[in-house]
């Protein structure tokens, strides 16, 4: 009976072990690669935009993933730029984002944002989709989308 209640218990013991090795394993293999890394690390064309369109305003903090850089600055605004070309891919701004940046968007998009007499809004989010088109969101809460030729579609 000692030796059932033994390697049992021996067996037990392995099947532990073996799973908190493979445990440990997979959370070392799957650790976030995220790195904070300075301003000057950015490529030429992400630190020229924040020159540009948010001179003299601090930046807090710019983060490296492995796809974009996330970048916080002083003022709130979140800045993502992407990682290889080091365009802006999304902006968040409780602020608005500056006028010159929207200036920067298909002529399409600021047309209808006149047309439709939301020019006075301001804009708070702005994002680059996927397919080549654009993402807002103004401060009355209205969320809108464009394609690539700047034609709004429904959301």
């Amino acid at each position: 009976m000692r030796n059932i209640y033994t390697s049992t218990m021996k067996k037990l013991f392995t099947l532990t072990t073996a799973f908190v090795i493979i445990l440990l394993t997979s959370w070392a293999c799957s650790s976030n690669n995220d790195v904070i890394v300075a301003f000057k690390d950015l490529p030429t064309i992400s630190q020229e935009f924040i020159n540009t369109y948010y001179p003299g305003v601090q930046v807090k903090s710019v983060l490296e993933t492995k796809t974009q850089y996330e970048v916080d600055l002083g003022n709130g605004a979140e800045l993502d730029f992407e990682k290889i070309t080091g365009e802006w891919q999304e902006i968040d701004d409780a602020n608005g984002i500056p006028q010159g940046i929207i200036n920067t968007i298909p002529k399409s998009i600021r047309d209808y944002l006149f047309d439709n007499g939301l020019l006075d809004n301001k804009v708070y989010e702005l994002s680059r989709t996927s397919q080549g088109g654009y993402m807002l969101q103004l401060d009355n809460g209205l969320k809108l989308k464009f394609d690539a030729e700047g034609n709004n579609v429904p959301m």
